[in-house]
C-alpha cells in the first residue's frame, strides 16, 4: 500500500510492482491477509474518515464495509486484525472485537465482551479455535473463539506486552514487554518457562522457526538501527 491508498502486488521472484486498484483515497493500514491468501483487510488511516474494508483478490473487488464506532460509543482505532478459517473477518476497534461473515458482510452474534481497558494485540493460537488477548492494563488472556470467554490468563505480567509469538506445535508461546524481556510460557499451564536475556531496544516482533528450536525478535536499537536477534530455545 501506499500513502494515496493504492493497493500494489509484488511479484516475488521477479520483484516487479504491479498496481492492484485504488482502494482509499487517503493513507491506509498494513494489509492483513487471509491464511489462504485469498481475502484481504484494510483501514483507511484519515483523519476524519478511519474505515476498514474487506477485499476479495480472487477477483479484485470489495466485499463490504465495517461501520466505525462513534467514540461515546465506545469506537477506537477500526483495524481488520485477522481472518478465521470459517469465514469470518476479526475487527477490532478500542476495547471491542467484533467478528464478520465474509459471506453476508454482517456481524456474527453473539457479541465478543467489550473490555474495560484497550486492546493493543489478538493473536490466534495455531489451531485457530483460541487466541490471545492483550489488553492495555497489561492483562493477558486466552479467549474460546466459540464462546467468546476467557479460559485462562498468563499470571504474573507486570508490563504490557508488545509481541508474542507461538510456537507452531502451540505448545509455547513467547511474550516481549515494553521494556525488553522476553518470556517462554507453557500453554496448557499458563505458567513461565524461563525469561531471554534481555536485549538492547525496542522489540517490534517475535516468531519462531517451524520446528521450534529458535525464537527471532525483529529489534529497533536505541540508535535507531534495526537488526534481528535469535535466541535458541532447546531445554538443553
Amino acid at each position: 500500500t501506499d500513502t494515496q491508498g493504492r493497493l500494489f502486488d509484488v511479484d516475488l521472484e521477479t520483484a516487479d510492482v504491479v498496481e492492484r486498484s485504488l482502494v482509499f483515497s487517503q493513507p491506509v493500514s498494513t494489509p492483513t491477509v487471509s491464511a489462504d491468501g485469498k481475502f484481504l483487510g484494510l483501514t483507511s488511516l484519515g483523519a476524519q474518515d478511519r474505515t476498514a474494508a474487506v477485499w476479495d483478490l480472487e477477483s479484485n473487488t470489495e466485499l463490504f464495509r465495517v461501520p466505525q464506532k462513534r467514540p461515546e460509543n465506545g469506537g477506537g482505532l477500526l483495524s481488520i486484525i485477522d481472518f478465521t478459517h470459517d469465514m469470518t473477518a476479526i475487527v477490532k476497534s478500542g476495547g471491542s472485537l467484533s467478528q464478520w461473515d465474509l459471506r453476508t458482510g454482517k456481524k456474527v452474534l453473539p457479541e465478543f465482551p467489550d473490555q474495560p481497558y484497550g486492546i493493543e494485540l489478538v493473536s490466534f493460537a495455531p489451531d485457530r479455535k483460541t487466541w490471545l488477548l492483550v489488553l492495555a492494563d497489561s492483562d493477558v488472556y486466552f479467549v474460546d473463539l466459540a464462546s467468546r470467554k476467557s479460559i485462562g490468563i498468563l499470571q504474573g505480567m507486570k508490563e504490557v506486552v508488545v509481541a508474542v509469538a507461538y510456537s507452531q506445535d502451540g505448545r509455547t508461546l513467547a511474550t516481549a514487554t515494553q521494556s525488553g524481556p522476553v518470556q517462554l510460557w507453557h500453554v496448557s499451564t499458563r505458567q513461565p518457562l524461563c525469561e531471554l536475556p534481555r536485549i538492547d531496544g525496542k522489540i517490534l516482533s517475535l516468531w519462531f522457526t517451524a520446528d521450534g528450536k529458535r525464537l527471532f525478535a525483529a529489534v529497533e536499537r536505541t540508535s535507531g538501527d534495526r537488526e534481528i536477534v535469535v535466541w535458541d530455545t532447546r531445554e538443553d
